[in-house]
């Protein structure tokens, strides 16, 4: 194939067609290992079952360059220089190009959020800080988190759970339980934003959603982790973020932070030694 093209491109059309045409029919062998074998990783992005037959040449470049496209879209979804429009190209015709391949679902829904961030941000309209409510300021600051380039800390044991500090992620921080109903709500929020998913693997690049940024938010201000439950398969959502957090919520307000802080801290687990940093923090007797 690679070959054919070669020739193609250098205007050999009868040797380039022949050999298009040979590589179509030829048998392809599959790079994922045959039933039975042990796993060797986490499967890429749109990996087949593991033993099953392998596709034909045409879904295989079908699958092999749409996600090197979409990869290379997330990539760019971290430069600020790079306009939510421009973006919306990778994905909004995805799935008329590749449509054998297996992420065309994900990169419909991109292609939706990214519409949607496009139209919000033609109709925004911002206002000194002095002239809003400090609902209005929340909301601002919630809707800057889309526009942030920054660094999530892995480890939540700092002042803020991002660097640097002068952003709409600290002042939501200093806020506290102030900011957390309208911090709850953007748990649904699915836009995008400029700043990375933090991972301990280097080679993987996924933009933070909104949702992200906010659930980062309210596992810092609150001590717990908000992180959605999945199936033992990791295939569905037991129990989502806006739950937990709601359902923690709803704790704080009945027992008060002190309580629910020394309850979670006295559970122990990760979640307990989290909760026991902010009691320490909070409330130091």
């Amino acid at each position: 194939f690679a070959f054919g093209r070669a020739c193609l491109q250098e205007g050999l059309a009868d040797i380039g067609s022949e050999l298009m045409g040979y590589s179509e029919r030829m048998e392809v062998w599959s790079n994922e290992l045959p039933a039975g074998s042990p796993s060797v990783g986490a499967p890429a992005i749109g990996a087949r079952t593991v033993g099953g037959p392998a596709p034909p040449l045409r879904e295989m470049l079908q699958e092999l360059i749409g996600n090197a496209i979409l990869w290379q879209a997330a990539r760019e979804t971290l430069d600020p220089a790079t306009s939510w429009a421009q973006l919306l190209k990778a994905y909004d015709e995805f799935d008329a190009r590749f449509p054998a391949n297996t992420n065309v679902s994900p990169a419909r829904a991109n292609a939706a959020v990214l519409r949607q961030m496009i139209a919000d941000e033609a109709s925004h309209q911002s206002k000194p800080v002095s002239e809003m409510s400090p609902t209005e300021a929340i909301a601002e600051d919630i809707y800057q988190l889309r526009n942030l380039a920054v660094s999530p800390f892995w480890a939540l044991t700092g002042k803020y759970p991002v660097w640097p500090d002068d952003t709409p992620v600290n002042r939501l921080v200093d806020l506290g339980y102030r900011a957390v109903p309208q911090l709850i709500d953007a748990l649904d929020d699915e836009s995008f934003t400029r700043s990375i998913v933090p991972t301990i693997h280097t080679q993987d690049v996924f933009p933070m959603r909104v949702s992200d940024m906010a659930q980062l938010i309210l596992d810092f201000i609150s001590g717990r982790s908000f992180y959605p439950t999945l199936s033992s398969d990791r295939t569905t959502v037991v129990e989502s973020s806006r739950q937990k957090a709601e359902a923690w919520w709803a704790e704080v307000q009945q027992k008060g932070e002190r309580q629910a802080l020394g309850d979670a801290a006295a559970a122990g687990s990760g979640a307990g030694l989290m909760a026991a940093r902010k009691l320490v923090e909070h409330y130091p007797d």
